[in-house]
């Protein structure tokens, strides 16, 4: 599956670019560069979430471009199909987000609106009722009951154990704060009492380990330590806002490191040294990235927000804007520790929007040869 994602990835990363006007070697040069790179290499070798999500937004975006060129049903059921998979499968998504795109289609090509409205029907129905279910279940709507403890890293958890100790004893903030996020479920025992021993009948549900001997994250009790948490990071967040703004930074400076800085990892980038202080030195740099994303998003900013052009032309550029500064602020607003992994979901766009970028440079500076 992995390396048929890769592929994947490949193909619609080319197509998309040359849809776009970039030449075509210069689309495959970018398109090998990306997808043979350890940040490609690695992920794809990772059973988690994070590699298919940033392949299915960068098929989507592909599906998008031809919807835009052929306005068929099937085109644009394809491309919400995909997002509603991207919602399902990474909870950074949500049904706010695939509504909003819905929104964004609606208005920018109501010419197709009926068609637009029939591809976007069932897959937001599909996420609808997921998160339906989720309200009934556990008692949210949405995709995701794990906001709390994220953002107590960026709160409670930045000021110093004293102050914490402090607000506690004052019943300020819960017994919670002298527990870090995301840490086994007996350390939270003394909070939840009996209630972490209650029964569902769902072996998921109610299962403190998981086969392999790790803690089950999906045990009923983290829903309502992420809720406590969630309240008291509200608490730190109002009275001691620095603590938020000192953990945002740490939070931005950690998005713009290399995807590939992480744990999971170590063992095998030590048989790939060459490529990856290849990389390290040149496409990974902080510096390049930031330039390559602020690139990448003003560029199609621009041509999403530029006069003269039909609506519906608008839409992939202002998809793909809109995306990078979507999944930069939820990358950086609500967590702190795995930022760069964030970045990775949208990686594959920002080279689709700075190769655009580059090709209108050139066309500009061609003017003047």
């Amino acid at each position: 599956m992995y390396g048929a994602s890769g592929l994947v990835l490949a193909v619609v990363l080319h197509l998309s670019m040359v849809r776009l006007g970039v030449a075509e070697w210069a689309s495959a040069l970018a398109t090998i560069t990306f997808t043979t790179g350890p940040v490609s290499v690695l992920y794809e070798n990772w059973l988690f979430y994070d590699y298919p999500v940033a392949v299915a937004l960068a098929l989507a975006f592909w599906l998008l471009l031809r919807a835009r060129d052929h306005g068929r049903l099937r085109d644009w059921g394809a491309f919400f199909g995909v997002l509603a998979v991207v919602v399902l499968v990474r909870s950074a998504f949500g049904l706010a987000w695939l509504v909003g795109t819905a929104l964004l289609a609606l208005l920018l090509d109501r010419r197709r609106a009926r068609t637009i409205a029939v591809g976007a029907l069932l897959p937001l129905v599909l996420v609808a009722a997921v998160c339906l279910k989720n309200r009934l279940v556990f008692g949210s709507f949405g995709t995701s009951t794990w906001l709390g403890m994220s953002l107590a890293k960026m709160t409670v958890f930045q000021i110093s154990p004293e102050e914490r100790a402090r607000l506690v004893l004052e019943r300020r903030v819960s017994g919670l704060g002298a527990v870090p996020p995301f840490s086994e479920l007996p350390a939270y025992e003394p909070f939840l009492g009996q209630r972490a021993a209650a029964v569902t009948g769902v072996r998921v549900l109610d299962e403190r380990r998981r086969s392999t001997g790790a803690n089950n994250y999906h045990h009923r009790a983290y829903v309502e330590i992420s809720r406590q948490y969630l309240a008291d990071s509200i608490v730190v967040f109002r009275t001691r806002p620095g603590a938020y703004i000192r953990a945002l930074r740490k939070a931005m400076d950690r998005y713009f490191t290399p995807p590939t800085t992480y744990p999971a990892f170590l063992p095998n980038i030590e048989h790939m040294t060459a490529s990856f202080r290849f990389y390290e030195a040149t496409f990974y740099r902080p510096a390049v990235e930031i330039v390559v994303f602020s690139l990448a998003f003003l560029h199609a900013a621009v041509r999403g927000l530029r006069r003269g052009a039909s609506p519906e032309a608008h839409l992939p550029w202002l998809f793909l804007a809109l995306n990078l500064a979507y999944v930069t602020a939820v990358g950086t607003l609500f967590e702190l520790g795995e930022n760069n992994r964030f970045r990775l979901m949208c990686e594959p766009l920002a080279v689709i929007g700075f190769m655009a970028w580059a090709r209108s440079a050139w066309e500009w500076t061609g003017r003047w040869r």
